[in-house]
This record gives C-alpha cells, structure tokens and sequence, in this order.
C-alpha cells in the first residue's frame, strides 16, 4: 500500500462529490443538502484522506480494518495520533459524529440516513482534512491528477 494513492484516490472522491453537489444544486430537494451519493463521496474521501497518513506512519491494512475500518471519527483519533496535524471546531468534529452513522447507513438501501449535515460546512472539513494529509504524506501532491487537483484548490474554502 502506498499513502500517496490513498490521497490521489481522496481527491477523485471529493471532486466526484462536488461535481454531484454542483449537478443537482438547482433542484428544490437539494439547495441545503445534496444527494446521498455526494456525501458518500465526501465521507470516502475523509476516510482515505486520513488512512493515507496512517499508512505513511507504517499501518498495514489488517490493521486499518481492525482499528478504523469505515469510522471516520476513529480514523480522525488515529490518524492525529500519527502524524495529521489538524484541528477541527467543536461543531466540525459534530459534523464528522453525525456523519459516521449516516456513512455506514448509506452502504445499505431502505436504512434511514438520520441526520446529515448542511453541504456546505462538509465540504469545509473535507478540506481541511484534505490539505492535513497532504501536507503529512511528502509528494502527496505530485500523485493528484492535475485535473482533480485544479478543481480542488479552486473551490472557495481551499483558499481559507
């Protein structure tokens, strides 16, 4: 396993999320949340974004399944343990609470999602995680296709 795929595939996930985002945003049921998919998205990104810098630190995937498996909060515990310097808001690390219910639902059709988050304070924390990981996981960056990562930094809150 290499971390520098884990963020080059973290990007794809998050540009796929906003494009769904930026797709539906016109229609009624989607103008404060977005689709499911979108969020799965997001959330895949997350968890990628954060296992790439367990992976940098020498995890293997027996022990990825083990101690973090879909879980983004434990991914997020790790993952601060290892090396990701990033610090998130109390209502952000809600945020991730809220999602971590909603992402293991979101694998299972018919299940309610429960509560999800408005997009856009999502799309905050996926980049803060994004750019935590990147800046932990050396040449990260050079893995990004160029493509994704011109979407990437020319969303709004890359630059905040």
């Amino acid at each position: 396993m290499e971390a520098k795929a884990f963020v080059r595939d973290a990007a794809e996930f998050f540009v796929a999320a906003h494009a769904i985002d930026s797709a539906m945003v016109d229609e009624p049921q989607f103008q404060i949340l977005s689709p499911y998919a979108a969020y799965y998205l997001a959330c895949h990104s997350m968890e990628l974004a954060m296992k790439a810098v367990l992976v940098e630190a020498g995890w293997t995937e027996q022990q990825l399944r083990q101690n973090v498996g879909h879980r983004l909060t434990d991914a997020l515990q790790h993952a601060k343990a290892n090396g990701l310097c990033l610090t998130l808001a109390p209502q952000h690390v809600h945020l991730l609470e809220l999602l971590d219910a909603a992402y293991k639902r979101f694998r299972y059709p018919g299940n309610a999602v429960g509560n999800l988050p408005v997009w856009g304070p999502l799309t905050e924390v996926v980049i803060k995680v994004m750019k935590s990981a990147i800046a932990a996981v050396p040449n990260s960056e050079e893995a990004i296709r160029p493509q994704a990562l011109d979407k990437m930094t020319g969303f709004v809150d890359w630059h905040v």
